[in-house]
């Protein structure tokens, strides 16, 4: 009889949907945190390590199915990028890099199975490129914030 050992505990139970998570570190403390979407269910959420304590980055895009992180704004915290699938809806979420994010709508009308953040243009920050799926194409969202210092 094969016993398989309960490594670990659960960092969080009951998330519905869950598709995509980014380990990196969203507040700036030196410790990993978890940041996920919840792309067959609604919302965004990042869970503070070592205790895995929820927070809630946006609780209305269902079908948010894909996840980039980076650096956006070039402010030196992580940001995040989706675009949900359901609602249609491609946005950024800007981190004050305390963890507390505010929602950019970048397009309306877009859904996404997948997205990237890359430059593609070459001039120092990242854009967002999104392979759309009900929306049947492919687009190339140019950055054109100010790069902060």
């Amino acid at each position: 009889m094969l016993v398989t050992p309960d490594l670990s505990p659960s960092i969080t139970v009951d998330q519905p949907g869950a598709t995509n998570i980014a380990i990196v570190d969203v507040n700036r403390d030196g410790r990993m945190d978890f940041l996920a979407t919840r792309g067959h269910g609604t919302g965004v959420v990042w869970y503070e390590g070592p205790t895995w304590k929820a927070h809630e980055i946006d609780s209305t895009l269902v079908g948010p199915h894909d996840l980039a992180v980076g650096d956006i704004d070039g402010d030196g915290s992580v940001d995040a990028v989706t675009c949900a699938k359901d609602s249609m809806v491609c946005a950024w979420f800007e981190n004050d890099g305390k963890g507390e994010f505010f929602t950019r709508v970048i397009h309306l009308d877009q859904a996404a199975y997948d997205i990237r953040l890359v430059d593609m243009d070459g001039d120092g920050d990242l854009d967002v490129l999104v392979a759309g799926q009900n929306s049947k194409n492919v687009v190339w969202y140019e950055n054109r914030l100010k790069r902060r210092k």
